[in-house]
């Protein structure tokens, strides 16, 4: 049953508040890891509190982090963690017709504070309350609110990983988020076969120069999967005469 259309803005506010609190037990783990592993490939204070503030997203931090220990050159650093988080542009041309009245200053503010959580978080209260002029104020509730909460996670993490010890090998729990994110969006068979054929090119290709590896895996998987989709039609098409 759905619930009642906040009645004004300050109930919306208080709504996504709500929302970010449910659902932040999860970016504590998460964002404490992303910590440790800039504590662990050597930023200070202030480049481990601007990361997770510009950044703004966990596993393109991971997958940055990951690479700059690792001693890939910075345009791989940069080219894989926009890979990463290249699904956002999908997300902003869906919320495009949202904001086609709002003026450009809002669209940039909106556009900073997208990640998978706040897209889907204002995809439903767009569903539920498809009349409601408050959404707005919902989404950036919970935006600004999750943004703050992450970055005090990633600091802690930080801290964190000035007095655990070298032997506790945390940095192996990057991976392990990155799959722990990963796991619960593959639902479909040809979305396992995706990720299987990702993590195998990894595999095969980790010793390519430039740490050139990650790249390389998912442009050829990628391409797999497109040559596999058009012969086997796994993607539904839509019924002739239909309007798009």
């Amino acid at each position: 049953m759905n619930s009642p259309a906040p009645a004004n803005r300050a109930a919306a506010w208080r709504a996504g508040l709500l929302y970010t609190a449910t659902i932040s037990p999860s970016y504590l783990v998460f964002g404490t890891v992303c910590g440790v592993s800039s504590k662990q490939a050597g930023a200070d204070v202030w480049q481990a509190l601007l990361l997770p503030a510009l950044v703004f997203g966990g596993s393109s931090q991971i997958v940055l982090t990951a690479l700059i220990i690792a001693g890939a050159p910075v345009l791989v650093v940069i080219a894989s963690a926009v890979m990463v988080n290249a699904r956002m542009a999908i997300y902003s041309g869906l919320m495009r017709g949202w904001l086609r009245d709002a003026t450009t200053w809002l669209r940039l503010k909106a556009a900073a504070l997208i990640v998978d959580q706040t897209f889907v978080a204002a995809h439903a209260y767009k569903s539920e309350h498809p009349k409601s002029p408050y959404w707005l104020d919902y989404y950036f509730a919970a935006g600004v609110s999750l943004w703050v909460w992450w970055i005090g996670c990633n600091l802690l993490g930080y801290f964190a990983g000035a007095v655990v010890p070298k032997s506790w090998e945390l940095e192996f729990a990057v991976p392990l988020s990155f799959v722990a994110v990963l796991a619960p969006i593959i639902k479909r068979a040809p979305m396992a076969l995706a990720a299987t054929i990702g993590a195998g090119l990894s595999v095969l290709l980790f010793a390519l120069p430039l740490k050139l590896g990650l790249i390389a895996s998912c442009f050829v998987a990628v391409g797999i999967l497109l040559v596999l989709d058009k012969k086997f039609q796994w993607t539904p098409t839509p019924p002739s005469g239909s309007q798009s």
